[in-house]
């Protein structure tokens, strides 16, 4: 997420500090909405979560 946000921010002229924190605010909410995607996970294989 770094690049992609200082790039932005390079562009905004905004500071290191503010490109940091914006930077873990979305790498915690990616890594999260990751985590509930895999909590899909059926143990049988993939089926887009419907039931068989």
């Amino acid at each position: 997420m770094l690049p992609m946000i200082a790039i932005n921010a390079m562009f905004e002229r905004k500071s290191w500090k503010y490109t940091l924190i914006n930077a873990a605010f979305w790498t915690v909410c990616i890594t999260i909405m990751g985590g509930i995607i895999c909590g899909w996970y059926a143990p049988d294989g993939f089926h887009w979560a419907t039931q068989k």
